[in-house]
């Protein structure tokens, strides 16, 4: 059985560098975040909601060992592609740490209130996510030189060279 630990962001960058490193240096097997943009506004804090890839490639500079998680990423929050590349930079920096959970995405709000589109339908999304996954799928199998089209529901890439590859 692997065990894993859910940091907790709100408390503080510094609070959030010591829960990351003392899980890594007691044996866990990874370290979770959730994928936030903002709280709900009864629940605003000053410290956060950080932005989970930033945090998570610092998390992954300062441990070792313990693998990157997200309890969830919503792949809605950016552009497929462009999440593709910063998860596989992170896994290669960090030597195959990272752990890519992906959901659906839940909160109507958080989207309205960062201009981003919503998709009010739950099988529209999950549609979306799954699309997602096969894209990602699709170009971290297939480095540069191959070129990579790419034409789904959702999501289209024409003539796409990609690189670097996941370091797993």
């Amino acid at each position: 059985m692997k065990i894993g630990l859910m940091l907790h962001p709100h408390r503080g960058v510094e609070s959030v560098f010591r829960e990351a490193q003392e899980a890594d240096a007691q044996g866990y097997d990874s370290v979770w975040v959730g994928d936030h943009l903002t709280y709900p506004k009864a629940e605003a804090r000053p410290n956060g909601p950080l932005d989970s890839l930033t945090l998570m490639t610092a998390i992954g500079a300062i441990t070792s060992r313990v693998r990157l998680a997200w309890g969830v990423l919503n792949p809605t929050f950016r552009r497929p592609l462009v999440t593709a590349k910063m998860l596989a930079s992170l896994d290669h920096i960090t030597k195959g740490r990272v752990i890519c959970a992906v959901g659906a995405g839940s909160n109507a709000a958080e989207h309205y209130a960062y201009d981003m589109p919503w998709l009010a339908d739950h099988g529209q999304r999950t549609a979306y996510g799954r699309e997602v996954v096969r894209l990602w799928k699709q170009v971290w199998t297939h480095p540069a030189p191959e070129v990579i089209n790419f034409d789904g529901d959702f999501i289209h890439a024409k003539g796409l060279t990609f690189n670097p590859q996941p370091y797993q």
